[in-house]
């Protein structure tokens, strides 16, 4: 049992590195739960975050209560894949794991 929460911790922890070398306008990266508790996440080094902790996790709850409200137009629109959201200091991409219904990943 702890090594299959250790091997889960570091898959999550090598997804949220790996989505950091994309691209190096990438600040954040960030997983959460169906319930926005954050199980994983990586800054960009020597970043200054905008949000604390609790900031990000309430944002986050935000964005999964938009995502709820989408579910209306999936009988006729399908599966929303991602989203995007521009605030005048980042953008946030949000995206939808295939098969994943308890997380979602959030770049910033």
């Amino acid at each position: 049992m702890i090594g299959q929460l250790v091997s889960r911790e570091y898959t999550l922890r090598y997804a949220c590195d790996r989505v950091l070398e994309l691209d190096n306008f990438v600040r954040y990266v960030g997983l959460v739960n169906k319930m926005g508790t954050i199980i994983a996440y990586q800054y960009r080094d020597g970043l200054d975050p905008l949000l604390k902790t609790n900031e990000l996790e309430l944002s986050f709850i935000d964005t999964l209560l938009r995502s709820s409200v989408r579910k209306d137009m999936e009988p006729k629109l399908g599966r929303a894949v991602n989203s995007l959201t521009l605030y005048e200091k980042e953008k946030r991409a949000t995206i939808l794991p295939d098969g994943e219904e308890d997380s979602h990943g959030f770049i910033r």
